[in-house]
């Protein structure tokens, strides 16, 4: 009675091990991660490695079920369908919940393989296998594969040894050869369907390959990818050194910083970069309201924190006359001086002549010496 008993555990204990390695299914997009043809594949190779009876079979798959898909298996269940006979079970999953129902569903994803813009490599290559595994499941194969051929007449007396074998031994090895073949023609197939959507400058380093195997067209065409990313982004790095006006390298540079902060900061949660406030440094700040004319309000012009007393650029915003950049004066214009021009007369506009741009500019040179 003990042994028994302890059978029993030891069954349960292995019942829970299995069913722990299940997916469950709900019948419903947001809960599932698997359609119902992933799933019931899944469930397959679970019985088939498992090597279940019947009855472990049916009971594996009922607790596997939630929800949605629990409802139904009730539903069948009362629906004269023998939910005790895995056959009749199976059969009615995939009639409610296969995804792939027809052929020329199979037929229409093949028109939709194309590189999408900005869709990786990688991406796409599971794309074309998942269409063509589907293509692959599909397809009627009992009729594809047919019976065995019978060996021609002027070739009987060389293939009695074959014809000695009894007709099942025949067929198994006529599966075996047309599997194989299968095989190797999805494969080509899928590399055909694969090659034929890649980006037109993807797609010719592969034509140049020559291959004829589909994962060497994907390591080919990945390996391309990767090297085209990596040669953009240098460009990209090098772009800043063919700017010439240092004015626009200085803002680019300023901006790239700026960038590379919030990065920092971002990344560390603020433990490596603090963003600084006028608070930080009081201790400086009331002698730093000291500085210039005396006039106690002047400090709030200054920014503390930093360990250097800036003021406000004058010019900031406004638009130089000679090459209409902003946030400097003409006369503090790099490009004029590097041409060698003289600056600019201006009409009075909105009620500040160019003599008070050019004192505002001798104000900016002035701040930024001291």
């Amino acid at each position: 009675m003990a042994d028994n008993a302890a059978a029993a555990l030891a069954e349960q204990a292995q019942l829970n091990v299995e069913q722990s390695k299940l997916p469950l299914f709900h019948a419903d997009k947001k809960l599932d991660q698997f359609t119902g043809d992933q799933w019931l594949e899944r469930f397959e190779k679970s019985r088939v490695a498992g090597n279940w009876n019947q009855a472990r079979t049916t009971s594996y798959f009922y607790n596997s079920l939630r929800g949605l898909a629990l409802r139904w298996y009730r539903m069948i269940s009362i629906a004269k369908v023998d939910v005790e006979d895995y056959d009749q079970l199976r059969q009615a999953f995939v009639e409610n919940y296969g995804t792939q129902t027809s052929n020329k569903i199979v037929i229409t994803d093949f028109n939709k393989l194309n590189q999408k813009k900005d869709e990786p490599v990688q991406e796409f290559f599971s794309r074309v296998g998942d269409v063509a595994y589907n293509y692959n499941q599909k397809k009627p194969n009992d009729d594809i594969r047919g019976p065995v051929p019978p060996v021609p007449e002027d070739e009987i007396e060389d293939n009695q040894a074959w014809l000695a074998v009894p007709a099942a031994q025949q067929m198994r090895a006529h599966m075996r050869s047309y599997r194989q073949f299968a095989r190797n023609d999805i494969s080509y197939l899928g590399l055909q369907f694969f090659v034929a959507g890649l980006h037109p400058d993807i797609q010719l380093e592969v034509i140049k390959s020559k291959t004829a195997d589909l994962y060497e067209a994907f390591k080919i065409a990945h390996d391309y990818e990767t090297a085209l990313q990596k040669k953009e982004a240098t460009v990209k790095i090098n772009e800043l050194d063919a700017i010439e006006d240092p004015e626009e390298r200085a803002e680019i540079e300023a901006v790239k910083r700026q960038f590379q902060q919030k990065r920092m900061f971002n990344a560390n949660n603020g433990s490596a970069y603090q963003a600084r406030n006028q608070n930080q440094g009081s201790s400086n700040s009331g002698s730093s309201s000291n500085h210039g004319n005396g006039n106690g309000g002047q400090g709030s012009s200054y920014q503390s924190g930093s360990g250097h007393n800036k003021r406000p650029n004058p010019a900031f915003g406004k638009i130089c006359h000679y090459c209409k950049k902003k946030n400097h004066f003409q006369s503090d214009c790099h490009k004029r001086k590097r041409d060698n021009a003289p600056m600019v007369k201006v009409k009075e506009i909105g009620g500040q002549d160019d003599g008070q741009q050019q004192a505002f500019s001798q104000e900016s040179i002035f701040y930024s010496k001291n």
